[in-house]
């Protein structure tokens, strides 16, 4: 019996992600999975929205934070006070002896800190993210970071007015470049990036990747160690919402999802699409709307086909 499950992934205002996963076991009982909750607690509040108007269970059984950048973490705050969850995967920093060391400014630090206090003020487990972690029931789990490689760039994580400054870099950069070999050259070092967890959804045998911002260390490093989980992906999340610095063409060789998504409305990288249209990928965004992805469930008033990328003319 193959069990039913969909997948919507939320278009917001900015480039954030919140994906919504229902998912029905062998008894037809449905699970709600919510990964990443958007920037802002308006992210946070569609989040609960849509899972309240689509769901029949009306709580959240398990909410995993990728990564504590404000584009994943922010709308937590009004999930967390206007839903139940039952089990909550969070990085902690505590499991890290490095910890006292870290200078007290980090923003990244003071949210993943304020969200773990929320969660303990309203009675909800939550476990450090880690590789191996996994589900009762909902065929999930996380594939990266072991808790060595977090602690080793926990290190390296940066106070907000410097992520500001590489943020502003980055976006004053020029334009996408248009080989391989160009392409392939440029790399996200970022530390708060290369801990995004990198979860496996696995319904029916096929395989789904969740990469948050996950950086080419970390993707590079995952397939080594999980390489029949990762090659011919069913379903892929490209990493940090289609940017050129987070995924190489060996990495998308490897991968050869059958279908991406991106969770952006601007700056995707137009040789990123194009590679992967050109090896038979059929390639989606949320820059025009909520992405609803399903199997086995009814369709929803208001949803029609989605519409592929086109290739980018470069």
């Amino acid at each position: 019996m193959s069990n039913k499950y969909e997948i919507e992934m939320l278009s917001l205002d900015t480039n954030a992600d919140a994906i919504i996963i229902r998912y029905f076991d062998d008894n037809d009982d449905e699970y709600i999975v919510l990964i990443d909750a958007g920037k802002t607690e308006a992210h946070g509040e569609k989040a609960v929205n849509q899972i309240k108007q689509y769901s029949n269970s009306k709580k959240i059984h398990l909410a995993i934070c990728t990564h504590s950048d404000k584009d994943h973490i922010g709308g937590f705050k009004y999930v967390i006070d206007n839903m139940g969850i039952d089990e909550f995967w969070i990085h902690n920093p505590q499991i890290c002896s490095s910890t006292s060391k870290l200078h007290s400014i980090q923003e990244s630090l003071k949210d993943n800190k304020n969200i773990r206090d929320m969660l303990d003020r309203n009675g909800v487990q939550f476990k450090h993210v880690r590789e191996g972690l996994q589900h009762s029931v909902i065929p999930i789990k996380i594939l990266f970071p072991d808790d060595d490689f977090y602690c080793l760039k926990l290190q390296d994580f940066r106070d907000y007015e410097t992520l500001t400054e590489i943020f502003l870099e980055h976006i004053n950069e020029s334009s996408d470049p248009n080989t391989e070999e160009k392409f392939n050259k440029l790399r996200d070092l970022s530390a708060e990036n290369a801990t995004s967890a990198i979860c496996y959804f696995y319904p029916n045998s096929q395989k789904y990747l969740f990469t948050g911002d996950a950086t080419p260390e970390s993707l590079e490093k995952t397939i080594k160690k999980y390489n029949n989980e990762t090659k011919d992906l069913d379903w892929l999340q490209v990493p940090h919402h289609g940017s050129k610095n987070n995924i190489t063409t060996s990495i998308m060789d490897y991968f050869k999802p059958k279908i991406a998504y991106i969770s952006a409305n601007k700056n995707i990288s137009e040789f990123l699409v194009n590679y992967l249209i050109n090896r038979g990928t059929d390639v989606y965004s949320t820059e025009d709307g909520n992405k609803l992805h399903r199997c086995g469930t009814d369709s929803r008033v208001g949803y029609s086909t989605a519409t592929k990328i086109l290739v980018f003319s470069l």
